[in-house]
């Protein structure tokens, strides 16, 4: 079996992949690992390969390791930027200095659709990432997360304050909450629309927010949950052990 981990911001998302293909997904707060929680994996016996994508510190990357180690006897191998993978040039002139998360999300998605892409990752933080017809990462932009954003005003204004709801508005607010949230989610709906204008790509939606903004997003899009993960598959990424 093979194992792929994602380890953002907040949460480390995992996905077991058997010899047959059947899949078991899981999550935990990256916290926990940091308490020395170890991942929950199942049919431990028989896994033989472990890949590992994070933007995280370099403690939950030893801890991760020490436990592939020490249960199964397998070298955790860490994903990383490299000049070019799975038809994707980088487009960074230093590529290391690149969130290996946007990589692997790009990587996916090109290899997937071969055609001019508007990769967005909604997490902590959100990301969007352009890559052209032939492959070459145009570059991206980094945007507080919803929450994060909305927390931003919250802990920077006396009189800011809005609990976050759920309800899916970009509409005017009406309301102080109203016009924090839906101002949040205009702000970023504005900028994935002016980029699929600019350069007719299609959207790849990813992260926790991604459902969120797909209500929101009048255009031709894809939502792929796990696009990170998929890109730890791609044949030419490259790992360092």
């Amino acid at each position: 079996m093979i194992v792929d981990i994602d380890v953002g911001n907040s949460y480390a998302k995992w996905r077991v992949i058997s010899n047959s293909g059947e899949q078991i997904i899981g999550v935990q707060a990256v916290g926990s690992i940091l308490k020395k929680r170890r991942l929950n994996l199942t049919c431990q016996a028989q896994i033989h390969q472990a890949r590992l994508a994070s933007v995280s510190s370099n403690e939950v990357a030893t801890l991760l390791q020490d436990q592939f180690k020490s249960e199964f006897g397998v070298n955790l191998r860490q994903a990383v930027v490299s000049s070019s993978a799975g038809g994707v040039k980088c487009g960074y002139l230093a590529p290391d200095t690149l969130g290996v998360d946007r990589w692997l999300a790009m990587v996916a998605a090109y290899s997937k659709y071969h055609q001019p892409i508007i990769v967005v990752d909604a997490g902590s933080a959100i990301t969007i990432d352009v890559v052209s017809a032939n492959g070459l990462h145009l570059g991206g932009y980094i945007l507080p997360g919803l929450d994060l954003a909305r927390t931003s005003l919250w802990q920077g204004t006396q009189k800011v304050k809005a609990e976050y709801t759920s309800t899916s508005s970009v509409e005017l607010g009406r309301s102080t909450g109203d016009a924090v949230n839906n101002g949040v989610r205009f702000s970023v709906i504005t900028s994935i629309n002016q980029l699929a204008k600019n350069y007719d790509g299609l959207v790849v939606l990813t992260g926790g927010s991604a459902p969120a903004l797909e209500l929101l997003l009048n255009l031709p899009m894809q939502l792929i949950p796990h696009l990170v993960l998929d890109g730890l598959a791609i044949s030419d990424v490259e790992f360092r052990s």
